[in-house]
């Protein structure tokens, strides 16, 4: 039996030699990919969906209001204090962290500082607001109390008809409440109406309790 001398050059040349020949049948299967590990749910809620009061205009006059919103990390708070615009304006760390949480805004995926920058202040001020409940408070609920007979309920200011409105001024909160209650209209149809006519509906309430308390 004749010896052969197996050197670094030529082992590759003797394996491919020595290995086992397939059939056609076997080399035609493809191995068996290995099964992902199942995930774990463990049912915390990491996004939360918003709709914008105004809504941002992108420059094909596009209007964006829908969009998410995923929590904080710490490392996303840290790092607007190295960013150099908000050295130079700390009013810009607002900017800079809502741009790296905010994931979707209407068909925008890609929502960066500039963005940010050029929405309305009313949508600002929403996002910044939305942003501590969500991150603070581990959900998107806000409590409403009625000015006239200091009766509470809660809304949601995630998303839909309620949550994009409620979120403004604490006047308008005051209208849905006070018309809610007297009335048991549904909170949708109180935000149908314009202001004009949340006004009236207020007023002839108001006019109404007035005859009631005075006997008349």
């Amino acid at each position: 039996m004749r010896r052969r001398t197996v050197t670094a050059g030529n082992l590759e040349e003797i394996l491919q030699v020595t290995a086992p020949t397939q059939t056609p049948e076997q080399a035609a299967v493809p191995p068996a990919a290995a099964a992902p590990a199942p995930r774990e749910d463990h049912g915390l809620r990491t996004e939360f969906e918003f709709e914008l009061p105004r809504g941002y205009v992108d420059e094909a006059g596009t209007v964006h209001r829908h969009g998410s919103m995923r929590l904080a990390t710490a490392r996303d708070e840290l790092r607007p204090q190295i960013d150099l615009r908000v050295k130079e304006n700390p009013a810009y760390l607002s900017v800079v962290l809502l741009s790296q949480v905010i994931t979707r805004l209407g068909t925008i995926t890609d929502v960066h500082a500039g963005i940010v920058e050029r929405m309305y202040a009313t949508d600002v001020a929403f996002l910044q607001d939305f942003y501590r409940r969500v991150n603070s408070e581990g959900h998107t609920r806000a409590a409403v109390t009625c000015p006239h007979c200091e009766g509470g309920f809660e809304v949601d200011l995630s998303g839909g008809r309620l949550g994009n409105r409620d979120v403004r001024p604490p006047r308008l909160r005051e209208e849905i409440a006070y018309i809610a209650y007297h009335f048991h209209w549904q909170r949708d149809e109180i935000l149908d109406l314009t202001h004009g006519e949340r006004q009236e509906w207020v007023s002839e309430i108001a006019r109404i309790n007035t005859r009631v308390n005075e006997g008349g």
